[in-house]
């Protein structure tokens, strides 16, 4: 009876050292494992590369065509920018996208009869992407494109002055797929001027062409509104189609700079004081 009780655990602890073989990982499998960490490791820098360029080159988002309108100064400025905006109020589909926005438009003009660029517009817009500056060049027909160092490359010349600068600062409304932006203008350093214009926007297009029937439509009932609630202002329309500059079929921040370089021309037409 001794002896097959020995015999029998002799077998039990057999069969334990089996059963723990096999749970065993074998020697491949353990030097697998390393492997495995070694190639995680060497791949997490390689994301972390990836995911730091993807940050410095953030692709700004997609803009929509933009139209410009004028609000003819049949009233004050003041009052009309404050109408418009409660008239606009009531189209609004979400009142929590309603947020400030600007845009500036600086005139530097040649001095002397020396060689190079007479006049040069810096265009500026919140919209735009926060590293890139544009400056149209309007005798030449020309738009540069450029970062930061630009401008200060141009203020490094001193050939070249600040002779006028308009802003135009307002709110922004959220209308369905259009965004309406309402500003005021003014002039710095000048003579008071105050004048109203409108931004408008349709951002899910960007063909030009295309979105030109739904651009007349929407405005038409902008104009329709204003009239329904004894607003009188008549908006004048700046489109972005200008082929002296060459532009492409898709809406960019070029055709923006085009647009308010030449809002700008319109509004200080109205204001020969501060034309001057």
């Amino acid at each position: 009876r001794a002896r097959q009780a020995e015999a029998t655990l002799e077998r039990a602890s057999q069969r334990s050292a089996a059963e723990e073989r096999k749970q065993r990982p074998r020697g491949g499998a353990r030097r697998a494992a390393p492997r495995r960490r070694q190639q995680q490791q060497r791949r997490r820098p390689r994301v972390a590369c990836r995911r730091r360029e993807r940050g410095r080159g953030k692709a700004a988002p997609p803009m929509g065509v933009k139209w410009l309108l004028t609000v003819s100064p049949a009233i004050p400025a003041a009052d009309s920018f404050a109408a418009i905006c409660k008239q606009l109020d009531k189209l609004t589909t979400d009142r929590s996208a309603t947020h400030k926005w600007l845009a500036s438009v600086t005139l530097h003009r040649k001095e002397g009869q020396d060689k190079g660029f007479k006049d040069i517009y810096l265009v500026e817009h919140s919209r735009f992407p926060r590293d890139k500056r544009f400056l149209l060049l309007r005798v030449e027909r020309l738009i540069l494109e450029g970062d930061a160092m630009l401008m200060a490359l141009v203020d490094t010349m001193q050939t070249y002055k600040q002779r006028l600068c308009v802003r135009f600062e307002g709110l922004e409304f959220k209308c369905g797929d259009f965004v309406v932006r309402v500003g005021k203008a003014t002039v710095e350093k000048q003579a008071p001027l105050q004048a109203t214009m409108l931004e408008v926007e349709y951002c899910p297009l960007s063909d030009v062409a295309t979105c030109a029937p739904l651009m007349r439509e929407f405005v038409q009932l902008i104009e329709g509104l204003f009239a329904k609630n004894g607003l009188q202002a008549r908006l004048a329309v700046t489109e972005p189609g200008h082929p002296e500059y060459n532009l492409p079929k898709r809406y960019s921040c070029e055709h923006t700079c085009v647009q308010y370089v030449a809002i700008c021309t319109s509004i200080l037409l109205q204001q020969p004081m501060a034309a001057q």
